[in-house]
């Protein structure tokens, strides 16, 4: 009995034992050794095998003309090879160029620029990174984020606390004749802000303006930002970019905002140059999409936001959202707030137990398209304001409005129309539709219909 009860024991050690050392291997094994081949983007549909293959990424974008573009701008350009591989781990004592590993990612990020090498993967072992991350290129640069050998730490994005942007990308003019930007690539990193402090209070910021040099050379080329299984966490404005940007996000959560600020917002973005024209009272005369930004984002959610000001902010911009989750926001303002001539275009999402002031607050310029969505369980108006709105195979169910608004509908254009076709509407507080002019509507889950200047029909 004795015997036995001793082999117990030790076998109990034993497994104790290796989860303790497979515990400490998790946390404390040198990624710099154990680079696994991670792989691209899904928008790149690589296999983890061809991720150093350069060859591989130049084919394989052709879903993103504007990434198309930079690829083959750089591709057909004479300087130097085609790509280099680089690797950045802040567990590292002492940089070797010569094998193209560094203590930060700046580091990294230098030696990519500097090269003549078109195409950069950086690897990131996992970890937290206080620093802040400078980008002046037109290059394509693929972070790549290792996580540990079972994956309980991930490469987490802090900041120095120092300046107001974790990550600044500029420009690279001029270059390869007036190409200025490239495509910057964010897979498996995270963002967090960590404190109370006032910086950052953003995780990524790019500025393409679309304006001319006082040498005279325009910039009209569309940087590229894509961010593929990362979130980003705790920041007054996650992501903000001006003029011709496109920013493809796929598997990215936004939470745990915190900000009354009216300038608050997860994505927030803004059209550049000439992109939006207006007459001398200010009135907007036309647009310009192409010197806008361009936002597709899917497979995400956005949760867990409090006292934020707007989840999305599109000045000018389009957006297209597919398989979005928004639930458990708390903001003073807007969800999706519109202006300017902004489109925005969601599909096969869902939006609950949110309160907000409002869930879709276009103004009389914008466009919105919604298809295969379900709104229902919000406090707070779903559709504020005067706009070309339509609405098709989605259901707006037991959401409550406040007084002031009336209906989860609240129609107030004199010149735009709204249109709901096989939409179910009800169990909505106080009614489902209010219209400025013809009052309250009740409708059901069979019922279409339309609202224009008189009323709604």
């Amino acid at each position: 009995m004795k015997i036995s009860m001793v082999r117990w024991h030790l076998f109990i050690f034993a497994i104790l034992s290796v989860l303790a050392l497979a515990l400490f291997l998790d946390l404390a094994l040198s990624p710099s050794a154990a680079f696994s081949q991670a792989q691209l983007p899904i928008a790149m549909t690589s296999t983890s095998s061809e991720v150093n293959s350069f060859d591989t990424i130049l084919k394989n974008v052709t879903g993103d003309s504007a990434a198309k573009e930079v690829l083959e701008k750089l591709n057909s350009s004479t300087e130097g090879g085609v790509g280099k591989t680089l690797y950045a781990c802040n567990t590292t004592t002492i940089s070797n160029p010569k094998t193209g590993r560094y203590t930060t990612i700046q580091a990294a990020v230098d030696a990519g620029e500097n090269g003549k090498e078109t195409v950069i993967i950086i690897y990131i072992c996992p970890g937290n990174y206080k620093e802040d991350i400078e980008i002046n290129t037109s290059k394509v640069i693929n972070f790549v984020g290792e996580k540990s050998l079972w994956g309980l730490s991930r490469v987490v994005l802090q900041g120095a606390g120092k300046v107001p942007n974790i990550v600044n990308i500029t420009n690279d003019c001029p270059y390869l004749d007036g190409f200025c930007y490239g495509r910057i690539i964010f897979q498996n990193v995270d963002f967090k802000k960590i404190g109370t402090g006032t910086y950052p209070t953003r995780a990524i910021f790019l500025d393409n303006p679309s304006e001319c040099s006082s040498a005279g050379a325009c910039q009209h080329d569309r940087a590229v930002i894509d961010i593929f299984n990362g979130s980003l966490e705790a920041f007054e404005q996650a992501i903000a970019v001006r003029g011709e940007v496109n920013l493809n996000i796929d598997a990215v959560t936004f939470k745990n905002a915190n900000s009354s600020s009216q300038t608050s917002a997860l994505i927030a973005t803004a059209a550049g140059g000439e992109g939006i024209m207006k007459d001398g009272s200010g009135a907007v005369t036309s647009c310009n999409h192409n010197l806008s930004p361009r936002v597709i984002m899917k497979n995400s959610k956005i949760y867990d936001n409090k006292t934020l000001y707007y989840s999305l902010y599109l000045q000018g911009a389009t957006a297209t959202i597919d398989s979005v989750k928004v639930y458990d926001n708390a903001a003073n303002g807007i969800a999706f707030f519109f202006t300017e001539c902004a489109v925005l275009k969601v599909s096969n999402s869902e939006f609950y137990n949110n309160s907000m002031g409002g869930i879709f607050d276009p103004n009389s310029y914008d466009s919105i398209t919604i298809s295969s969505t379900k709104i229902h369980d919000n406090t707070g108006s779903i559709f504020f304001g005067g706009s070309n709105v339509t609405i098709s195979d989605s259901s707006v169910i037991d959401n409550v409005v406040p007084t002031r608004s009336n209906g989860a509908l609240n129609f107030f254009s004199t010149d735009k129309t709204f249109k709901s076709t096989n939409t179910c509407w009800t169990g909505n507080t106080p009614h489902d539709v209010y219209h400025q002019t013809a009052g309250d509507s009740t409708y059901s889950c069979t019922s279409s219909f339309s609202c224009g200047s008189s009323g709604c029909y």
